[in-house]
Parts: C-alpha cells; structure tokens; sequence
C-alpha cells in the first residue's frame, strides 16, 4: 500500500515538473521574442539617429528631401516613401520626390492631388495608418496594401509637407504590416523633420534679411558715389531754387563751376531768350506746388552752345515734413533727341515704302496673306479680300479662330494651318491646290504658296500665304493630259499593229527562203535563171532583216529591261562563230576583257546591241583586203562597264557621223543595210541607261 501511494507521489510530481518546465519554455521563448524585437527597434532608432547627424550637414533643399525619403524606407522598412511640398501666396509651386524600386513616374501628379486629399481628413503633425480600404477610395494609390502618413502645415512660413510610406498589394508578403510601433517611430521621426524644416526656413528668412541689410548699406554707398561720379548733372538747391552744390558731371556738360553758379538759380544762367515758355510754366508751377517733375527743355552751355536736356526735379523733405531742399537731376540727351529724330524720319519712309508695297500688293492678280509666327492674321490684300470675304473682319485672329467662325469653311483653313505647319517645320515652300465651287457651279482651281520667312538668327517672322487662280492653266494641263493618253494609245496601237505585221510578212518570208533552198538543192538550173533566183534571194534576206529588225525595236518599245548573270565572253564568241559563218571571207576576231566577264544586264537586248556593233564591223569591212580584223574589248569600272568594238573597215565620214543613229540612214554607198540597226541599238542603250560613241574617219579604223 506504502509503496503504491509513493508511485502516485512522484507521476504527480514529475507532472508537475513538465509542466513548468512547459511554462519556464514559453516564458524564455516570450523573452527571446522580446529581446528580438527590442534589438530590432534599437537598429531603427540607429538609422533614426543617424539620420539626425546626416540632416546636421549643409545640405541643399532637394538633398534634404531625398535624405527625408531614404529614411523613411529605412526606419519603417517600407517598399516606397513619398515626400510632398506645396508653398503657398506668390509663386506658389509645389515638388514631389518619390524613393522606392518599380514606381511609375506617371502617376506622380496623380499621387499629388492624392494626397492633398487626404491631408485634408487627416489630423495636422499625427501619424496615421492607411489600410487597403481606404486606398481604394484613391485612384493613385489603390494598388498600395498598407501605407502611413505624417501631414504638417507651416502657416506662419508659408508651406504644407506631406511624409507618406506605403507597400504595394503586391510586394505585401515580403514586408511587416504597419502597427502602433511604426505610428510611434514615424511621428517621433515627422515631429523631428517638422522642426528640422521650420529652422531652414527660418534661417533662410534669417539670412535673407541679412543680404538686405548688407544690400542698404551698399546701396548707400552706391548712392553716394553716383552722386559725384555719374554722367549726369546733379544740383543740389535750397528751398527757393537757389544752387547749394553740384556734381562733377555738371561742370563737365556745361561749363560752370561752382563757385560760378552758387546762389543762383538754374534759369537764370541755362536758357535764353528762345527757351520754350511752356515749358518753363511748368517748371514753375510744379516749383511752387513742390511737386516732381520731368520736362524736357533746350539749354545753353557757357559757350552759348544748345543742347537738349531731360530734367527732374524732386523736392526733399525732413522727418517732419518740412521741405528743405531741391534735387535736380539733368541728363544731355542731345544724341538721343537726334537719333530720335532720324528715327521718326525712317519710320516716315518706312510708312512711305510699306504703303508703296501695299499698293503693289494689292494690285497683285494673287491672293496674299501674311501671318505672324503665332499664325495670327497679320495683312490681307485687296484681291484676297475680294475673293474671300471670311478675312475682311480676320486681323489679328488666329487661323484656328477663323476657322470657328466660319464653320462652312472649318476644313479648308485647317488645311491651310497644316501646310503653314509643315512650311514652317521644314523650312521650305509648300505647294498645294484648292478647288472651290462658284456661285454658277463652275470648279475654280487655285494654286496656294506657303513660304516662311526667317531672320539671320534663324528666327521666324512672318509666313506668306499666296494664292494664284489656276484654273485655265488646269483647262489646259488637263487638255495636254487627254492628249497624250490619246497619243500613247495610238503608239500602242501603232506598236501592236507593226508587230503584228511584221510577224504576218515574215511567214511567207520564210517560205520563200524556204522553198527557193529546196529549188538550188533539187534543181540544175541555166545560168540566167540561177541569177533570178539569187536576186530573189537577196531580196528575201534583206526583207526579212529589215523585218526582224522591226521586230527588235518593237520588242524594246514594249518589254521592261530584264536583269540577268550571264558570261559576255561565251555570247561574244557566239557572234563571232555566226559572223564566221555567215562570211566565210577571212577576217581576224579577237577579244580583251580586263576582269570577270561575269555581267548583270539584259541579256537579250545587250545581244542584239553586240549583234549590230560586230555584225557592221564584218558587214563593212574593206573589199580584197586579207588583213581584215575585229576586235572586242570589255573594261569593269567601278559602277559601270566600258565595251569598245574596233575594226579596220572602211570608216565613215565626217559629214555622216552625226547622223548615223539616226532611223533608216545609212553612212555609206556600198551599204546594203536598211538604216535601222544603229538606231535600234542607240534606243537600246537609252533603255538600259547606257551610251555609245563614235570614233572613224573614212578609210580609217573605226571604234
């Protein structure tokens, strides 16, 4: 039973045991816990103080706000912070800086009015917690989850600043939800940017009041030294106008000392007998009244020299009020009085030629308009008011504005705008037509010129606009226009005709060529009939070269250049084996081709063009000569191929070589061509932007 009871004991006592050693564990973890966050706060009142040794540097404004910023990211460890500052009365203006990754500068005049909105219901020098409910009553901020602020309002110096600290919905994980430590900490921190700011302001005012100090100081120095040392004329006299002192600067431009003047007045020395009277009963009157005053007057130097001067006269008074003194101050603006004059005479002249060149505007067939660089209406001439009368009452408005105020005409004038736009941005003439309806119905076309006009400074200064009625220019363009569709319509139809002809003439040619073949192969004829049938067949091959030659210049009129790689040594051996063929008399071919004989061309026609150079080369060459030759040569140029063909024929006159590329001449009396194949060739050569020269003299090798 003893024993029992024992065991009973101690399973309760170890329970007992566990269980605090379950608190003492929960306790510790509490302490930890504590220790952690206590450590933690301590790191961010160390980033707090040091920010106060930071802020204790002579910093400018703006790197006073980025520090204001960065720390509010560091001591409430926040995704993006926001420092806002609005003055208020003259000048007023306002800055926003944002710190923090991945904000979009877009939303910055947004987040601006944002938070001026909430400063409103907010409490002033409070920190206050935002959640996400109330950040979607915001449409800069509804994509923030959490988010402080810290408003102040600085009537006395003039400003309001709003410290804003926020997370966004979707970087909310990785960062601490906001609580009463943060409310803690940020006001501590607002309170101490409060004050930090109010002290700069105070002292800027501070030392602004200093500068001014200063500046008085040496302002009266400045004043004192004007006195003496300026160009000017002072003179300093009683209350009855009677001369106490005078500067320098009056001696100079006058002549009087003064020992010479003292005691005296002004006038009594100055002016003369022509001196305007008017003027000096103002001078009086205003005298007397002890009033200021500034007149312009002719005096005289001591010499008896004029001069014009511009005078003001200040009456000075003591602390009560009592007048003691007056001050004179007197400038020579003789220079200026005749420049002034000359100036009035050139802007008469001005005004004369201006009106000379309206008149010769406005006798102008053209419509013109001048504009200013703001595209106001500067000057309208009488024609263009005539025609159009939306201008008459347009002086001084924009085109925009004429434009509203006449709706009917809203798009052609904005067209006009565009086109001075474009002038002006490009610094060019621009060219455009309008077409306008008559009263009668009749289309009336007119051809607008928009020019602008920039100074030697590049300037802008005016936009001429002119407009020229066009349309019997239009009658007649469009009359040649009809014509020469008419006219190519013919030539297609002539082209279409002439192949179809020489493609219909050339089949029974060929069967002449043909069965006059099987004639000399089958039959013995006598000697005369052998003589018919040769003539005949010389009759037929001339023919049918002239035919194919037809065909070629159709088909160069017709077809598009079609550009190809091809090997010119293979084709020019080609031509030389048909020549040898063709003309077994004995004549020597040779070919120099310097580089690739690799070309890129149209191979057809470049055939044909070699065809008729080396054909004509054989075809004239000199009769029972054995030493006949041909030679080819090709040259690759940098952008561009040379080709020159030389023989030892017979050569072409002087008085023929300008005219033989042109239709049907032949240059010489044995030639027994049609007068076509240099004229081909010739048109060939223009279709693929080439040239070709001549260079021969009769019985001469030719080139």
């Amino acid at each position: 039973m003893t024993t029992q009871n024992d065991y009973d004991k101690l399973v309760t006592e170890y329970r007992d045991l566990q269980l605090r050693v379950s608190r003492f564990s929960s306790i510790e973890q509490q302490l930890v816990n504590t220790r952690d966050q206590l450590d933690h706060e301590l790191v961010l009142y160390k980033r707090l103080n040091k920010f106060n040794k930071d802020v204790l540097k002579n910093l400018s404004e703006v790197e006073f706000i980025e520090l204001v910023a960065e720390t509010i990211i560091d001591i409430l460890e926040i995704e993006i912070s926001v420092f806002y500052i609005e003055y208020v009365g003259e000048g007023k203006n306002s800055f926003i800086h944002v710190e923090g990754k991945n904000f979009d500068n877009s939303y910055l005049e947004m987040i601006a009015k944002d938070i001026k909105k909430i400063a409103v219901k907010s409490g002033d020098s409070i920190p206050e917690i935002f959640t996400k409910r109330i950040f979607e009553n915001y449409e800069s901020m509804n994509f923030y989850s959490d988010g402080i602020s810290f408003h102040f309002f600085e009537k006395e110096l003039g400003y309001f600043i709003s410290l804003f600290g926020m997370v966004t919905s979707k970087k909310a994980p990785l960062y601490q939800r906001l609580d009463a430590k943060h409310e803690t900490i940020f006001g501590i921190f607002g309170q101490q940017v409060q004050n930090l700011m109010a002290n700069r302001k105070r002292s800027e005012k501070i030392e602004q009041q200093i500068q001014k100090i200063s500046a008085s100081e040496i302002e009266l120095k400045k004043l004192s030294l004007i006195a003496t040392k300026t160009k000017n004329g002072v003179i300093i006299s009683d209350k009855e106008g009677r001369i106490e002192w005078i500067n320098d600067s009056f001696t100079k431009s006058t002549g009087y000392t003064l020992a010479e003047v003292i005691g005296k007045k002004p006038k009594d020395f100055l002016q003369r007998k022509d001196t305007d009277s008017d003027v000096n009963t103002q001078l009086s009157e205003a005298l007397s009244r002890k009033e200021t005053i500034e007149v312009k007057i002719v005096n005289f130097t001591k010499e008896g020299l004029p001069y014009h001067n511009l005078i003001e006269i200040m009456p000075v008074f003591d602390d009560e009020g009592n007048h003691i003194n007056f001050i004179s101050l007197q400038k020579d603006i003789t220079a200026e009085t005749m420049f002034l004059q000359e100036r009035n005479d050139f802007i008469a002249r001005l005004g004369s030629l201006k009106f000379f060149y309206e008149s010769i505007l406005n006798h102008s067939p053209a419509k013109i308009a001048v504009f200013n660089p703001d595209y106001t209406l500067s000057y309208a001439n009488e024609q263009l008011l005539l025609k159009d009368t939306i201008w008459i009452k347009s002086q001084g408005k924009s085109l925009e504005q004429i434009a509203q105020d006449n709706l009917s005409e809203k798009e052609r004038l904005l067209n006009i705008l565009n086109a001075i736009k474009t002038s002006v941005s490009e610094n060019r003439l621009v060219q455009f037509e309008e077409i306008k309806k008559e009263n009668d119905g009749n289309s009336r076309y007119v051809l607008n010129n928009v020019l602008p006009y920039f100074d030697d400074k590049e300037e802008l200064k005016h936009i001429i606009v002119s407009g020229i009625n066009v349309t019997d220019l239009k009658t007649i363009q469009n009359d040649v226009l009809n014509k020469n569709l008419e006219l190519n319509k013919i030539n297609g139809e002539l082209d279409t005709f002439v192949y179809r002809v020489s493609h219909d003439l050339r089949a029974p040619l060929l069967s002449i060529k043909g069965i006059l073949t099987l004639l000399f192969h089958s039959e013995q004829f006598n000697e005369n009939v052998t003589e018919y049938l040769n003539l005949i067949q010389n009759s037929v091959l001339r023919l049918d070269e002239t035919i194919q030659e037809i065909l070629e210049y159709s088909r160069n009129a017709r077809l598009e250049v079609k550009l190809e790689t091809f090997n010119v040594e293979e084709m020019v051996h080609e031509i030389f084996a048909d020549l040898k063929y063709t003309n077994p008399d004995n004549v020597d071919f040779s070919m120099n081709i310097q580089g690739s004989p690799i070309l890129k061309s149209d191979k057809s026609r470049l055939n044909t063009v070699l065809k008729n150079i080396i054909g004509n080369s054989v075809k004239y060459k000199k009769s029972n000569s054995n030493d006949c030759f041909v030679t080819f040569s090709l040259k690759q140029l940098e952008k561009s191929i040379e080709i020159k063909v030389s023989d030892n024929g017979e050569g072409i006159s002087s008085k023929s070589l300008p005219k033989i590329f042109e239709m049907f001449y032949r240059g010489t009396s044995t030639s027994v061509g049609t007068g076509l194949g240099l004229y081909i060739t010739k048109e060939i050569l223009n279709k693929l932007n080439g040239t070709i020269f001549v260079s021969s003299e009769l019985g001469l090798e030719l080139q």
